[in-house]
């Protein structure tokens, strides 16, 4: 079959290249922004009124975003786990390592300053920046292991770290007939709502309900684009 017209299990082709969704890079300009502003915590400032205060709310978003996006993207005869990888490995890594570079080298300097010249109160590399925490950070482990602290270093970054190991977890379950995918998508988000995934942090259990509930939400958009609704 001419693999242009093959369609899926669900009769629409799946080797179409995707709408861009501009109404989606939209949603997440504004809150990634919102959420950049929420980090801020500058008195007196925009990021203390009280819709950027909240902004956290945007984390979920993002990653029902992500997991609505990845299947709209990727659900095609032509997937290919090796592009996927890549994909996904060049978007996170490079800045993800660069910023934890970053922070290390800075909290070297602190280290410097306290012992060299009694300067500041806190002992650096203590706490959630111990120095156990270093390889759980480079591999993005920090959120998935309950040994660790997800806030170690980069704290903003534990999100990457629960993120990117869900993108690893949707290329393998792209190899699972599609039905019976998007049943275990179910299946995962279920469990996670009702907290059976209680050998992981609760950031990562949550981040795996909304991302798999992303994932659902583009299965029942695939199967109503094209339902067309007649007018009253």
């Amino acid at each position: 079959m001419d693999k242009i017209t093959q369609k899926s299990e669900t009769g629409i082709n799946t080797n179409q290249k995707p709408i861009h969704l501009g109404a989606l890079d939209s949603f997440r300009g504004i809150a990634a922004i919102s959420v950049v502003l929420f980090h801020l915590l500058v008195l007196d400032s925009v990021s203390r009124f009280e819709f950027f205060k909240n902004a956290w709310l945007f984390v979920p978003f993002f990653f029902v975003l992500s997991g609505f996006v990845m299947p709209y993207v990727y659900d095609r005869n032509t997937f290919s786990f090796r592009r996927f990888i890549i994909a996904r490995s060049f978007r996170i890594l490079p800045l993800y390592w660069v910023a934890f570079i970053a922070v290390f080298a800075l909290e070297c300097l602190r280290y410097l300053a306290y012992h060299k010249f009694g300067m500041l109160k806190n002992e650096p590399f203590t706490g959630s920046n111990d120095f156990s925490e270093i390889i759980p950070h480079l591999l993005l482990l920090q959120s998935w292991l309950n040994s660790s602290s997800h806030v170690s270093f980069n704290a903003p970054a534990w999100s990457l770290s629960v993120e990117w190991y869900l993108y690893v977890a949707f290329g393998l379950l792209m190899f699972v007939p599609r039905l019976t995918r998007y049943a275990l998508f179910a299946l995962l988000s279920t469990l996670a709502y009702f907290h059976l995934f209680d050998f992981f942090k609760i950031v990562t259990s949550s981040g795996i309900m909304y991302f798999f509930s992303g994932c659902l939400m583009y299965f029942i958009f695939d199967r109503l684009k094209n339902t067309h609704i007649n007018s009253i």
